[in-house]
């Protein structure tokens, strides 16, 4: 509803659709209906590769799942560009590796955007859309090019243990994406107020209070 109130008619959706702790089949109809293109994210991928046992809120997302929402999560993309543009969800050649991030002395810290330019230089985009980590930022890479991770619609933080134990945390409950106009010359970040409270109970009632935690407050808060 937001998106329809800001005149926006082209949406690119970077991925990781459907995992977690409350509606993914409402979820899945909601997005098929919209047929927006869809880059696919790894917790998309592991639940149709059949390549890991899926336990936990990966198996709670697909029992909810019909035959019809797995063959349209199989038809998203590795990659989508246009033009100049590329968008992937975590990186140009893996879609569960952090591009912003790297492993410093055991900690998750911000990677140097001379170090991110370099690694996206092969690819000649001068808009790079990414995602996977689920905090907004935006980058100049140098010579007109631009990063920007639009943040996390439904998961505004999260605990995680690999490459290294770390929280990704935005700040607040709301719901994120990014408007961008005129190729880039003008970046909106958007971040839209809703019911968190009946999401973070819908979490409650399906088994985790970890992620009621993390919608209600946009943090991770250590128990």
């Amino acid at each position: 509803e937001d998106i329809a109130r800001q005149g926006v008619t082209d949406i690119i959706n970077l991925g990781d659709v459907l995992y977690g702790a409350m509606d993914p089949a409402g979820t899945a109809d909601l997005l098929m209906g919209m047929d927006i293109p869809t880059v696919c994210g790894n917790g998309d991928r592991m639940l149709v590769d059949g390549s890991a046992v899926l336990k936990g809120t990966w198996k709670y997302t697909l029992s909810r799942l019909s035959g019809e929402h797995l063959r349209w999560i199989r038809s998203f993309q590795k990659q989508i560009s246009s033009g100049s543009m590329l968008a992937f969800h975590a990186s140009p050649h893996c879609d569960s590796s952090y591009l912003l991030w790297e492993v410093r002395d055991g900690s998750l810290v911000r990677r140097e955007t001379a170090s991110v330019a370099e690694a996206l230089s092969p690819y000649g985009a001068t808009l790079v859309l990414c995602g996977h980590d689920h905090v907004q930022y935006t980058a100049d890479l140098g010579d007109g090019a631009l990063l920007v991770n639009p943040g996390s619609v439904g998961l505004p933080a999260y605990h995680d243990d690999l490459p290294v134990e770390h929280s990704m945390v935005s700040g607040s409950p709301h719901a994120r994406y990014t408007i961008i106009r005129e190729g880039g010359a003008c970046i909106e970040q958007r971040a839209v107020e809703y019911d968190w409270h009946a999401a973070a109970a819908q979490a409650i009632g399906n088994g985790r209070p970890d992620w009621a935690g993390w919608l209600a407050t946009g943090l991770v808060i250590p128990s």
